[in-house]
């Protein structure tokens, strides 16, 4: 598992992307259909607490395999 360490806003713009992407739309602002359900809702709730600085570390699978994100000030 590859650590990374970024910003609380490039953390924030990473999940976004993620968001879109999982969800196959392309707007972040579109809603999600059938089985992402689920998942875009645990992205929704995991970008909402590190927007409140509830959080300060998660795992997200990337391209190249799962990642430790570590969010720094």
């Amino acid at each position: 598992m590859k650590q990374i360490f970024i910003k609380r806003n490039e953390a924030i713009r990473l999940l976004i992307k993620n968001r879109a992407t999982n969800t196959g739309a392309k707007s972040p602002r579109v809603p999600p259909a059938g089985s992402d359900i689920a998942t875009a809702a645990a992205l929704e709730r995991l970008l909402l607490d590190v927007r409140a600085g509830r959080i300060n570390e998660f795992h997200l699978d990337g391209d190249d395999g799962p990642h430790h994100i570590v969010i720094t000030n």
